[in-house]
């Protein structure tokens, strides 16, 4: 009679597959996009550096996700 292989008997245990834990760490890896906090945060930066002129907040929220998103490659 043969015997019966257990879980414990498989050459690759689920703690040993290196599969798994690639694709995790390289999502890790990946930049996070700045949150919107962030975001904010720095276009009140580019307001002041600008003067504090009122009429350019889209052009200061777009240009500080740039900023962001450059500084965290």
């Amino acid at each position: 009679m043969a015997k019966r292989k257990s879980k414990t008997d498989s050459p690759v245990s689920e703690a040993t597959d290196t599969s798994t834990k690639t694709r995790t760490s390289s999502r890790a890896k990946r930049p996070v996009d700045p949150s919107e906090d962030d975001i904010r945060h720095r276009a009140y930066q580019r307001y002041l550096e600008r003067g504090g002129a009122a009429g350019s907040e889209l052009d200061d929220w777009l240009q500080a996700e740039q900023d962001l998103r450059r500084q965290r490659r």
